[in-house]
């Protein structure tokens, strides 16, 4: 089955976050948000990489009923150092914190995606990125933190706008850790035939 996605039949975005609706508009790919209520409590015993694919396809499966006919884009990014997963930050106190362990060490950004199409299984998978944080005292940190940049972002960080200046080096998808990796994203689209 083809499937084309235009301003008449756009995807739907099953996430509120801004970098991803930025991610999309800068792919060209037409969509419409509907942000999914979910408690990310209740994902919290799982590892990392499972968290985030649970997470992207409930964010899908609760949307996808309310669009039946049309494609549904689920996502979850994660921040793990070691075995400590790191969400967004509570507080500025809580950015300066993460920011303090993270600085002078490498981590992983995971992204899971997960594609409902109409009449077919959910397919979710991920995207992982090697991040290097380089060195901050307590001044840089805290002035970071000061800007707000930190505070709505997992690992409290935004590699595209003032983060990139924490940021050492990466291996990997850039597009992963703002939000969404596009690359895969493309991928999964051409292996269901969706022309843009």
């Amino acid at each position: 089955m083809r499937h084309r996605l235009d301003v008449g039949n756009p995807l739907v975005l099953a996430s509120g976050s801004p970098r991803r609706r930025e991610l999309l508009a800068l792919a060209g790919i037409p969509f419409v948000v509907d942000v999914p209520s979910i408690d990310e409590e209740r994902y919290a015993g799982l590892d990392p990489h499972e968290f985030a694919r649970q997470l992207s396809l409930d964010k899908a499966l609760a949307v996808a009923p309310r669009h039946p006919s049309r494609i549904v884009l689920g996502a979850d990014t994660v921040v793990v150092m070691g075995t400590i997963r790191y969400g967004k930050p509570r507080d500025a106190a809580d950015a300066a914190r993460i920011l303090g362990e993270l600085a002078g060490h490498k981590h992983t950004v995971i992204t899971a995606v997960t594609l409902i199409f109409p009449g077919l299984p959910p397919n979710t998978q991920h995207e992982t990125t090697e991040v290097n944080i380089r060195k901050m005292d307590r001044e840089y940190i805290a002035r970071y933190v000061a800007s707000g940049e930190p505070l709505d972002k997992a690992g409290a960080y935004a590699i595209q706008d003032r983060g990139s200046l924490i940021v050492e080096s990466i291996r990997g998808d850039f597009y992963n850790v703002v939000g969404l990796p596009l690359v895969l994203l493309y991928q999964l689209l051409r292996q269901y035939n969706v022309t843009l």
